[in-house]
This record gives structure tokens, sequence and C-alpha cells, in this order.
């Protein structure tokens, strides 16, 4: 296999259009579910993608940006692999535990069990696209999102149309996903890395989980943050309701989808700027990205007020119209996330680790307090109301680190 560098131009293009199609096909199995097997049943798989928020946080443990800025390849990629493999078998065991305590009943648990075993295969997929994108070879990474969206999503429907459940569908879209793994990017990795010649051992393992256990806590409360909300309005209001406002969120994803395009390959180039201590550089590739962030919020809030309403119609039909209101105020709570997302990635770079699990566990205690408040006032509103106050809370607690960090210097 030809394994000659891009150009940043070509893997941005690569990854997105890679991960619009990935993230259009998992929009699409959502709307799917509901139209094939109902609300209730979109409850319970809304349940499961929250919940599985959680687990493939601590399940890619963080790692990849850590992986991408490691220039100096202070880990080699046979340790980031196996390391890979020990998180996702803990979150995993992690999940089930969760599930227990909860008490769901067991066709919801085994679901969202399923689900989170299917998701794991994304998590451990993960460290090969960073392997991919270390050496600047972001077309596999976008033809494995391609590929694997096809497979999944045609056999998750397939077999929805045959067997009218959930579980049985989930299951068979955990099978080839896993299939997908094995036969394309595992076997594409060896043209990058020779496994055989690769040291591995356990030290280096745990230096590395020790390093990044900061960075993994930081995203498991991360996705574990939207979760607080939803879970409330679930006790609150039951899985009907969640199942609406979920399915009004969900085109909402967009916004992080289109963001991650923009700021993602471009981990590398921060990582490189700051490495050589190119300060102005930095902060202008910085302002660059969060302008145009900010500038595709602003369009799709715009965009979604005047025509939300007649594009949620169009997908669900008359009984979503009575949650229209909900849109905008999902839209702004994604636009949020992205730029936590982004700041994440800098102070990554910076491997300020200790600063973003500071911010993540004030930012959950907010939540925590927030979210019963918002919601026993103004119901499913109160789930944006009190996820954009704690985002808003998170943006400016690591702004404020970011700008210290650059007035301060670029000292390593």
């Amino acid at each position: 296999m030809n394994t000659k560098k891009l150009n940043l131009k070509q893997n941005i293009l690569w990854n997105s259009v890679g991960n619009f199609i990935f993230f259009f096909f998992q929009w699409l199995l959502t709307y799917i579910t509901t139209i094939i097997l109902g609300f209730a049943n979109a409850g319970i798989f809304s349940i499961a993608i929250s919940l599985s928020n959680v687990v493939n946080a601590l399940g890619t443990y963080g790692i990849r940006n850590f992986q991408v800025s490691d220039l100096d390849s202070k880990y080699n990629d046979k340790t980031y692999i196996i390391t890979r493999l020990y998180s996702c078998i803990l979150s995993i065991i992690l999940c089930l535990i969760y599930l227990l305590v909860i008490h769901y009943d067991p066709y919801t648990l085994l679901c969202v069990l399923i689900y989170n075993i299917f998701k794991l295969s994304e998590s451990y997929t993960d460290v090969f696209h960073g392997i991919f994108q270390k050496r600047q070879r972001m077309d596999i990474i976008g033809k494995s999102f391609i590929i694997k969206s096809v497979v999944t999503f045609t056999s998750f429907v397939l077999t929805a149309l045959i067997t009218k459940n959930l579980l049985i569908s989930i299951i068979i879209m955990t099978i080839s996903s896993y299939l997908v793994l094995l036969f394309y990017d595992y076997k594409k990795s060896n043209s990058f890395v020779k496994y055989k010649n690769e040291k591995f051992n356990y030290r280096n393992m745990k230096l590395l989980l020790l390093e990044t256990t900061p960075i993994a806590l930081y995203y498991t409360l991360s996705n574990l943050l939207p979760t607080i909300p939803k879970l409330v309005l679930e006790n609150k209001f039951g899985q009907e309701l969640l199942g609406f406002y979920s399915s009004i969120a969900i085109p909402t994803v967009i916004i992080q989808v289109i963001a991650s395009y923009i700021f993602i390959p471009l981990v590398g180039v921060f990582s490189e700027h700051y490495k050589e201590k190119r300060k102005k550089e930095f902060i202008k590739l910085l302002i660059i990205t969060i302008s145009l962030i900010v500038g595709m919020s602003i369009v799709a809030m715009i965009g979604g007020h005047f025509l939300g309403e007649f594009c949620l119609k169009i997908l669900f039909g008359d009984k979503i119209i009575p949650y229209v209101y909900l849109f905008v105020p999902a839209l702004l709570v994604a636009s949020l996330y992205a730029l936590t997302q982004l700041f994440a990635s800098i102070l990554i770079v910076f491997r300020k680790q200790k600063s973003l699990l500071v911010t993540n566990i004030i930012s959950i205690l907010f939540c925590l307090i927030t979210s019963p408040l918002f919601i026993t006032s103004y119901e499913a509103s109160g789930v944006n109301y009190a996820t954009i106050a704690t985002l808003v809370l998170a943006c400016l607690i690591m702004l404020s680190i970011i700008i210290y960090k650059i007035k301060k210097g670029f000292k390593i």
C-alpha cells in the first residue's frame, strides 16, 4: 500500500467526508429506529447512546489527541494499541456494573449493554485512526468511516425491518462493526506498523495510563455531563418525553461534526506550532478556528429558527410539532460542546491534563445541582437550560487557562 503522506487540505477533505457520512448515518440510524420501532424504543436507544458516550470516552481514554501530538514517539504504536484494549475492557466492565445497579428491566439492560459493546468497536478503531493521522494519512480514516457507516447501518435496518426487535438489530450491527475493524482498520495498520519489531512492556503502558488518566477522566465526565439532565428528565417525566427530546436534539449534532472537521486535523499543526514555539502562528490559527465554529453556529441557529419546524415535521411527522421550541436552544448546546472540544484539544497539546480534569469536576457538580432545578421548573426545556449554563462555565474556565498559557509563553 502507498504510505506517502497527504497534505493538510487532503487530510481535512478526507476527514470531513468520512466524518460527515459517519455522523449522518448515526443520525439516520436513530431516526430510522423511531420510524420503524416507535418513540418508546427510541427512548431506550437514547439511553443506550447517552451511556455509550461515557463508556466510549473511557474506552478511548482520551488518548487520541495525546497520541497524535506525541511527535517524539515517547510511546510506540504497539503500546497505544494494547493500552486501548485494556481501557476498552475496563469500560465495559464498569458499564455492566452501572446497569446492574440502576435496575433496568432485562430487555432495556441488554439493549444498552450490547450497544455499548458495539460502540467499543469504535473506541478500539480510534487508536488505529491515531496511527493513520500521525502519519498524515487521513484518507484511510475517511474510508474507514464510510465503510463502517454503510455496513453497520444496513445490517441494523434490515434486521429491524425483518424482526421489529431493537435488541436483535443491535446485536447484528455489533458483529458487522467488529468485522470492519478486523478486516479493514487493523489490516491497513500493518502497512505502517511492524508489530513484531515493536517492543511492549507493562511499565510503559502503566506510564501512559498514568499520564493520560486526567484526560480520560475529563472525556468520561464530559460525556457524562449531557447524560445527567437526560436521566433526570427520564426519571421525572418518562422515556417517551426523553424520546421526543432526543429526536429533536439529534440533528443538532451536525454542528459538532462540522466543527470536528475543522479542528481534529489541526491538532498536529497546533502541536507543531507549540513545539517550535511559533506563538503568533498558534494564536492566529486558534482565532481562525474559534471564528469558524462561532460563525457556523450562528448560521445554524438562524436557519433553525426559520426552518426548524418545517424540517422536523418532515422527519418525524405532526407528533413532533409541540416540541419544536426545543430545537434552537439544542443547537446552542451543540455549538458550546464544539467549543469545549476545541479548547480541550488545545489544553491536551499544552499537556494541561490536570486543568482539564478540574474544569470537568466543577462542571459536573454544577450540572448535578442545576439539572433538577431547571427540569422540575421547565421540563424538557430544562435539559437545554442546565446544559447551556454548564457549558458556558466550562468554556470560560478553559479559555482562561489557554489565554494564561499563551501570555506566559510556550514553555515546555
